[in-house]
C-alpha cells in the first residue's frame, strides 16, 4: 500500500504523463484551421425625460464580422426605463436583443469544427424594484426572462465531466438545442448603518432548458438555488469580511456509467477575509477560502478519482 506522500506523488506524475501523452497524440491526428478577418461594431444610445418621474433610454447595435458566415451582421434594439414612485421605490424595466458571435479565437477546434456558426440571438426581458428603507436598509428586486435562438453546438462529457483532455474521451457528446429559455428571480438586501458595519444578502431562483428536438431539456450546470451572505466591519485602515454561499443540490441530467443520474447534495461554504490599508497606495488582504474546511457533495459518478461536486 502506497503512503499518503507516494500516493499523491503517483497521482501527479499520472496528470503529467497523460497531458504528454494527450498532446502528442492530438498533435499528430490534428486538423489546423487558418481564418483571419475583422470585427466592426457601432452603438447609438438617446436618453430623456418623460416628465418628472419616468427616465427612458434607447439604444441601437450594429456588429459585422468579416469571416464566418457570409454577411452574418447583427442589429439588437435596447430599450430601458426607469419609473420613479416616490422618493424611496423605483420601478426598472428594460429590454433587449442581444447577439453574440464567435470571437476569431473561439473556434472550437478540439472538438473537429472548422466553420464559425452563425451569431447567437438572445431577447432578454427585466423588470425590477428598488426601494430604500430607513437605517441604510435597501431592498432590490428582479425578474428576468431570457428566450435564445440558434444556440451554438456545445460539447460536454456523458460519463466523465472532469477529463483533463474532454475533447479525447470516448464519451464526448455534441448538444444542439433548437431554442432555449433562461428564467429566474433574484433579490438583494443589503445594510449600511453609520457604525462601521455593512451586511448584505442575495438570493436567486434559476430554471435554464434547452428546447432539443421537441422536448425540453434541464441544462447539466442548471442551479435552481443560490443564496449569498455576508458581514463587513471596517475601523479605520482595517475591515474584515465574513461570508457565506449557500448552492442547493440537484440531479445531473448526466447518468454514470451505469445510467443512473447522479443526485448532487446540496453545498455551503464560509469565507473570511481581513485587509488593511494603513500604508499608501497599498493593501495587504489575507484570506480563509472554506473557512469550515467543507468537503464537497459527492456524486455517484465512479469514472475518475476526480469525484465531487463541480
Amino acid at each position: 500500500r502506497l503512503s499518503e506522500k507516494m500516493r499523491s506523488k503517483f497521482i501527479v506524475f499520472g496528470l503529467l504523463a497523460g497531458a504528454l501523452f494527450t498532446g502528442v497524440i492530438a498533435t499528430l491526428g490534428a486538423t489546423f484551421v487558418w481564418e483571419n478577418g475583422e470585427h466592426y461594431a457601432i452603438y447609438y444610445t438617446v436618453r430623456g425625460q418623460m416628465g418628472d418621474a419616468i427616465t427612458a433610454e434607447a439604444g441601437l447595435r450594429w456588429d459585422e464580422q468579416t469571416y464566418g458566415v457570409d454577411s452574418d451582421d447583427q442589429l439588437g434594439p435596447r430599450l430601458n426605463v426607469a419609473w420613479r414612485l416616490s422618493d424611496r421605490t423605483r420601478l426598472l424595466a428594460s429590454w433587449g436583443r442581444f447577439q453574440q458571435f464567435q470571437g476569431i479565437e473561439e473556434l472550437p477546434v478540439e472538438d473537429g469544427v472548422s466553420e464559425f456558426s452563425r451569431a447567437q440571438q438572445a431577447d432578454h426581458a427585466i423588470v425590477g424594484l428598488e426601494h430604500s428603507f430607513e437605517h441604510g436598509v435597501a431592498l432590490r428586486v428582479e425578474a428576468y426572462d431570457k428566450h435564445y435562438r440558434r444556440p451554438q453546438t456545445r460539447y460536454e462529457n456523458l460519463y466523465d465531466p472532469l477529463s483533463l483532455a474532454p475533447e479525447l474521451r470516448w464519451d464526448r457528446v455534441a448538444i444542439a438545442p433548437d431554442s432555449a429559455v433562461a428564467q429566474g428571480l433574484e433579490w438583494l438586501l443589503t445594510l449600511h448603518p453609520d457604525d462601521g458595519w455593512n451586511a448584505w444578502a442575495s438570493y436567486a431562483l434559476a430554471r435554464v432548458r434547452d428546447r432539443v428536438e421537441g422536448r425540453d431539456v434541464r441544462r447539466s450546470w442548471d442551479q435552481t438555488h443560490t443564496l449569498n451572505a455576508g458581514l463587513t466591519w471596517d475601523s479605520g485602515p482595517w475591515s474584515a469580511t465574513l461570508g457565506n454561499t449557500f448552492q442547493s443540490g440537484y440531479v445531473d441530467v448526466l447518468p454514470d456509467g451505469n445510467g443512473n443520474l447522479r443526485r448532487v447534495s446540496s453545498m455551503s461554504l464560509w469565507d473570511l477575509q481581513g485587509t488593511y490599508r494603513g500604508w499608501k497606495n497599498v493593501a495587504l488582504t489575507v484570506g480563509v477560502k472554506n473557512l469550515l474546511d467543507t468537503d464537497p457533495p459527492q456524486s455517484n459518478q465512479g469514472n475518475s478519482f476526480q469525484v465531487g461536486f463541480d
